[in-house]
């Protein structure tokens, strides 16, 4: 049957490489707001449970991009 993964609380924690640090910041720090966009977004569609394992991918990551 269809299971419902219920995610309580997880934290992610990448190790950025300082030679690419620039991306991740970007212009004026402008990928940094959206990663705190995202986060904000994930907190709120976790709460009304809008994020299943359907939108993860085979390796339980979000599709994201900065660029």
């Amino acid at each position: 049957g269809n299971k419902s993964t219920v995610v309580t609380n997880t934290t992610v924690e990448i190790k950025v490489p300082e030679n690419v640090i620039d991306f991740v910041y970007g212009e004026n720090g402008r990928n940094l707001a959206r990663l705190r966009e995202l986060k904000e977004w994930l907190k709120v569609a976790t709460r009304r449970g809008k994020i299943s394992s359907r939108v993860c991918s085979s390796d339980n990551t979000l599709p994201m991009s900065l660029l």
